[in-house]
C-alpha cells in the first residue's frame, strides 16, 4: 500500500484583535465610565502686523521754536509808552493851563496871561503886555510832548499802580521845582512867578492827568 509522503503547507492566519475591554460600570449607576474626549488644542491666531510709523518731517527752521524765550514786554511796550507820553502830555499840560487861566481871570488878571508868560522864552520882555495866545499854546503843547516823553521813559521802572500815580506826582513837582528855582530867576525880573501854590497846584494836575494812559496800561 503507497504511503503519500509530500509535505503539506498549513497557512494559519493571526487571530483578530481582541475587542477593548470597556471600563467597568460605575457601583450604583450602571453606566460604565469612559473617559471624556479630549478637545483639540486651539489653532494659534495670526498676530496683527501694526503698520510702521511715519517718520515725522523735522520742523523748520522758521517756524518759531517753543524754547526760544519771549521778546521782553518792556521792549514790546516800548512805542506804545513813547506815543502815550507824545499824546497825553499836552493833554495833561493843557489842563494844568486851564487851571493856571483860570486863577489869573479870578485873581482880576487876563485869563491869557499864563499862555503870554510862555511866549516870554521866545519873545522877551514885550510878550506879557501883547504876546500872542496861539504861540503860547504853541509852546505849551511842545513842552507837553517833552515831559511826556521824558515821564514814559521813566515809567517802566514803576511796578504797580500806586507807584505810577506817585511816581507821576514826584515828576511834576519836579517840573514845578525847575520852574521856581531855574526858569523864573534866569527870566527874572521880566517873569515873576507871583504864586507858587497855584503853581504847584497846577503841576500836580499835570502829573495826575499824565498818569492816567500808564495807569490803564497794566490793567490785567
Amino acid at each position: 500500500m503507497a504511503t503519500d509522503t509530500s509535505t503539506r503547507t498549513i497557512r494559519l492566519d493571526p487571530p483578530p484583535p481582541a475587542p477593548a475591554r470597556m471600563p467597568p460600570p460605575a457601583p450604583g449607576t450602571g453606566v460604565s465610565q469612559r473617559p471624556a474626549p479630549v478637545a483639540p488644542p486651539p489653532a494659534a491666531q495670526p498676530t496683527p502686523v501694526r503698520p510702521a510709523a511715519r517718520p515725522t518731517a523735522a520742523p523748520s527752521s522758521s517756524a518759531p521754536q517753543a524754547s526760544q524765550a519771549p521778546q521782553a514786554p518792556e521792549r514790546v511796550g516800548a512805542p506804545r509808552r513813547l506815543l502815550a507820553g507824545v499824546l497825553w502830555g499836552p493833554v495833561a499840560i493843557g489842563a494844568a493851563m486851564l487851571l493856571q487861566m483860570w486863577a489869573s481871570a479870578q485873581g482880576g488878571d487876563q485869563a491869557v496871561r499864563p499862555l503870554r508868560l510862555l511866549t516870554v522864552l521866545l519873545e522877551g520882555g514885550g510878550a506879557l503886555a501883547g504876546g500872542n495866545s496861539l504861540l503860547g499854546i504853541a509852546v505849551n503843547t511842545a513842552l507837553g510832548m517833552v515831559l511826556g516823553v521824558l515821564f514814559a521813559l521813566v515809567a517802566p521802572r514803576l511796578r504797580g499802580p500806586r507807584a505810577v500815580l506817585v511816581g507821576a506826582l514826584v515828576f511834576a513837582a519836579g517840573v514845578f521845582a525847575v520852574d521856581l528855582y531855574a526858569l523864573s530867576p534866569a527870566l527874572s525880573p521880566v517873569l515873576e512867578l507871583r504864586d507858587a501854590p497855584l503853581l504847584l497846584a497846577s503841576r500836580l494836575v499835570f502829573g495826575a492827568v499824565l498818569a492816567i494812559p500808564f495807569l490803564a496800561a497794566r490793567r490785567p
